[in-house]
């Protein structure tokens, strides 16, 4: 089967979704294509892509400069060639109409038409986000795509407030217009059909990880008092609280700073931060404002490989996520699932898709939104009870290997893209 993955860019080391799905389907048998607008500006990747060889496998429809200024000269430039020597002219006047909205007013479609020199035709186009969803189904509109579109909804784009104001309508063409809706999580399906989807149309699709590049590890047993006796300020081995993410407002990173400074001064407990993002300053600044830079690590951008590393060494996984002040939440994040996977136990919050994958008390430990104070005391939970970790680390492999093998994923996703009529 021919497949194409349609997103913004490609490779992007925190979209590990979109690699792990990628991946998943080479090894099921498809023929994949990764369809993305532009290239990344970092270069740093994981070692799936070169493994794979999926730089070779890349369209990349656009390579835009940065700036808003740049990328319209940019754009005109690719117009008036293809304007000058006569090709696809009207095709090109005809993506300028106002019927295709936004991507029409700013030039893209017409940008792309201009770089595009045949249609590019799959048997399905599964687009990550709504707004590629979008895109693509104006692309096959116009003749540059040809195939099925099947749009995976992640979160973003169905509860920030500005996406919603700028999509809300186009979205009612993209649910009649194109063949299948993917939210992640049962909560934004029901999210798809408010919005006026037909629920035939919405079929739940999660995210998943590699369960063999995350193999279970059993760190602790219900017997182990080596966490008490030697987490005290004297020793060398610190008790390691770990997260990875993007510096956002919704990963909510600002409450487990405050939840450290919550902790017992006298106990030997270290918050490990990986990631980055646009709010790294304030989070800085607020470790330096609450004396925690002795407690705090921050470790910048990881690969898969560097993740998994600091995941063997860490006791507690901790994702904090909350809803932005904008409205955006998450979907299910991808790193909760390899803790899960490897045998690190999770505290979470009771936010979006979360609490469909982690049963509070079993699978993970979950918060409120926004408290500090519960993150803390599950902190304490867990680095006080041994026989806790033991049983929640247990059960989250095995709700893993039910919900989240993305193996078993792209076998059923596949399955479902070859239920659509074909198109050609």
């Amino acid at each position: 089967m021919k497949i194409a993955i349609f997103v913004d860019q490609f490779p992007v080391l925190s979209q590990t979704f979109v690699l792990n799905q990628v991946t998943a389907l080479i090894d099921a048998g498809a023929n994949v294509t990764i369809i993305a607008l532009n290239k990344p500006e970092s270069r740093k990747h994981h070692a799936d892509v070169s493994q794979y060889q999926l730089i070779s496998k890349t369209v990349y429809l656009l390579n835009e400069p940065s700036g808003k200024v740049n990328k319209l000269c940019y754009r005109i430039k690719n117009i008036l060639w293809a304007v000058v020597n006569k090709a696809k002219r009207s095709l090109i006047l005809q993506s300028i109409n106002k019927e295709y909205g936004k991507q029409g007013k700013s030039l893209l479609l017409a940008s792309i038409l201009a770089k595009v020199e045949q249609p590019l035709e799959f048997d399905a186009i599964v687009c990550h986000f709504g707004y590629n969803g979008i895109l693509a189904n104006k692309l096959r509109q116009l003749g540059a795509l040809n195939g099925n579109i099947v749009t995976v909804f992640h979160g973003y784009e169905v509860s920030a407030i500005k996406a919603l104001a700028l999509y809300k309508a186009e979205y009612q063409k993209l649910f009649k217009q194109t063949e299948l809706m993917l939210p992640i999580s049962n909560l934004w399906r029901e999210k798809l059909i408010e919005l006026g989807c037909a629920k035939e149309k919405v079929k739940v699709h999660r995210m998943g990880v590699n369960l063999a590049n995350f193999p279970f590890v059993q760190k602790t047993n219900a017997n182990n008092t080596d966490y008490l006796c030697n987490t005290q300020k004297n020793s060398h081995r610190a008790f390691k609280v770990f997260t990875v993410a993007r510096f956002s407002e919704k990963k909510g990173i600002i409450y487990a700073i405050n939840a450290m400074a919550l902790l017992p001064k006298s106990l030997n407990i270290q918050y490990v931060l990986a990631g980055y993002g646009e709010l790294e300053h304030e989070i800085k600044q607020q470790i330096n404002q609450l004396n925690l830079s002795d407690n705090i690590v921050l470790l910048g951008k990881l690969d898969q490989k560097q993740v998994l590393a600091q995941m063997h060494d860490c006791d507690i996984f901790l994702q904090p996520s909350v809803t932005a002040r904008n409205g955006d939440m998450e979907g299910v994040p991808v790193a909760i699932m390899e803790a899960m996977a490897v045998g690190l136990p999770v505290i979470s919050t009771v936010h979006s898709g979360i609490p469909e994958l982690i049963i509070d008390g079993e699978s993970g430990l979950l918060s409120p939104e926004k408290s500090a104070e519960s993150l803390r005391d599950n902190i304490m939970k867990l680095y006080e009870n041994s026989e806790l970790r033991v049983a929640i680390v247990n059960n989250a492999r095995k709700q893993i290997e039910q919900l989240a093998d993305v193996n078993t994923l792209s076998v059923k996703l596949i399955s479902l893209l070859e239920k659509l009529a074909p198109r050609r």
